[in-house]
């Protein structure tokens, strides 16, 4: 019995380390296409993570992908008036309370702003344009 409960488990960490071996090895989704390529230079979408979280809302996700077709340039917000220039993961930290006072997405969101003609969304009251993203619950 115990020999039989000693190989499965032995079988299934063999089985989650070649899976992991062959995953590593993929190119993963179209590696080397003019899409990725672009998505690699202009920084993907981010997830910005709720700390304080009263409302129970989800955390935000930032499209670079949006802002670029809706005609925004990298220097539009990476100017250190928006965010700091240097563009690296945890580089600008903000809140809800900074974005209602005009910083950070509040720059340009804001209601008054506007893209092509159109006034840009004020986060009050379109908390569910941002905060989509749901992580996932850590298993035990």
């Amino acid at each position: 019995m115990n020999l039989l409960k000693y190989s499965t488990g032995a079988s299934l960490a063999l089985l989650i380390a070649l899976a992991a071996v062959l995953f590593s090895m993929s190119p993963g989704p179209a590696s080397g296409s003019p899409a990725s390529a672009q998505e690699e230079k202009h920084g993907g979408d981010i997830i910005f993570e709720v700390k304080k979280n009263k409302q129970k809302l989800e955390h935000s996700i930032f499209s670079h992908q949006l802002h670029l077709d809706a005609g925004s340039t990298c220097k539009d917000c990476h100017n250190d008036k928006v965010f700091k220039r240097e563009r690296k993961l945890g580089n600008n930290k903000f809140t809800m309370k900074d974005i209602m006072a005009g910083k950070a997405c509040g720059a340009c969101h804001n209601g008054r702003t506007l893209v092509k003609g159109k006034a840009v969304f004020h986060p009050k009251n379109n908390c569910k344009k941002c905060h989509t993203a749901k992580f996932r619950k850590k298993r035990r």
